[in-house]
């Protein structure tokens, strides 16, 4: 993990940097740095600004982690989204040490649901002060960093689990931390959208677009395979302000758009929750209430293998790259059978995939009462 360390006090005009400050530093990171520094030069002359800067392997400093090791202070990084961040609470009541989490701003209401919060860090700014290399061995002594962006991305067809405790040479790390570990009370008396749009009937919450339009499903055709019985038991909303062009939602509430901390409260308020979005299915399992998992391009076996709170199933077409594993990080935006600007990948579309209906059928009215 490459850091930037300050060795020099200077300003690049919207903040001023101090000696001994140290922050991480991803390729993009560096790139914004270098051209951030470059215009600095240009405007102002001082050319000897890059002297202020030192670029090192922050890695070299902390020791293997493994399952035997002797820690005291854990450092994780992960940029997001929110469901890798709460799969990774299953490493911090592993190891019950002191946790440093570096991640983006924006995902920190998910760590108020942690059963052991870390020390939380923004990704953009200092890691650590008073930062010397000179004595760093001897103050990170106790350190070990869990290298998680790695793991993800290379073993990302398996179980996340797994990987995590592969990682550390844990081969039986026990069926409870193979599950995200979140408190399973609610953290406030801050009111939800489901607290505030309901009635006197039960909650089904529907969660039909993920971060990717390869696993994005339309609202519509969930609601048109749920079983009357089940529409006339339930209050059903849509977590979803951006619906596709002229889909017109019938026997439901859409919920617009909210706040990361919003969201978790509605998801944790929910009697029911049918969600394509992973992240929802982590959280339902942690906070031990039920779900219905819907997965197209990805497999129920690499994201909830073990939870029994939720239950998640693998829909099939007649794709041959399914499942895919496409991720929106990857070069490819869009789904390689689909087109760029589609809703919703062909294996999750009902007029493509002549099946889904079928499916989707059969498994609401199965799994739901």
């Amino acid at each position: 993990m490459e850091s930037l360390l300050i060795k020099h006090k200077f300003s690049t005009g919207e903040r001023t940097l101090y000696p001994g400050e140290l922050y991480i530093c991803d390729d993009k990171v560096k790139q914004t740095i270098h051209k951030a520094f470059n215009e600095y030069a240009k405007q102002t002359g001082k050319v000897g600004i890059f002297k202020s800067i030192e670029f090192f392997n922050i890695d070299s400093i902390f020791k293997k982690l493994n399952k035997d090791s002797d820690v005291k202070n854990l450092l994780i990084m992960r940029y997001g989204g929110a469901g890798d961040i709460m799969a990774l609470s299953s490493i911090i009541d592993y190891f019950d040490v002191n946790t440093h989490f570096v991640t983006q701003k924006k995902y920190f209401p998910v760590f108020d649901w942690f059963e052991t919060k870390p020390k939380l860090y923004d990704v953009s700014d200092r890691l650590f002060t008073n930062f010397k290399r000179s004595d760093a061995f001897t103050r990170f002594n106790d350190w070990y960093r869990f290298h998680v962006e790695g793991i993800i991305e290379k073993g990302h067809k398996r179980n996340w689990f797994e990987l995590f405790f592969e990682f550390i040479e844990e081969p039986n790390p026990g069926i409870e931390f193979c599950r995200p570990q979140l408190r399973t009370k609610r953290i406030n008396n801050n009111e939800s959208n489901i607290q505030r749009l309901s009635n006197e009937k039960p909650s089904l919450l529907i969660c039909n677009k993920a971060t990717a339009m390869m696993r994005t499903c339309y609202a519509s055709d969930i609601i048109k395979c749920l079983p009357n019985s089940i529409k006339e038991k339930y209050t059903i909303f849509v977590h979803e302000s951006n619906l596709a062009k002229d889909e017109i939602i019938k026997d439901a509430i859409l919920i617009g758009n909210t706040n990361l901390e919003t969201y978790l409260l509605d998801l944790f308020d929910s009697d029911m929750v049918i969600s394509v979005d992973t992240g929802a299915l982590h959280f339902r399992e942690g906070i031990e209430k039920p779900a219905i998992g819907l997965y197209n391009s990805f497999t129920t076996d690499s994201r909830t293998k073990y939870y029994k709170h939720t239950k998640s199933f693998d829909l099939i077409s007649d794709c041959e790259l399914q499942p895919c594993f496409i991720h929106e990080k990857l070069k490819i935006k869009h789904c390689p059978m689909g087109e760029a600007g589609m809703y919703a990948a062909p294996c999750f579309d009902m007029n493509k995939n002549k099946t889904l209906e079928k499916q989707l059928t059969k498994i609401f009215n199965e799994e739901l009462d």
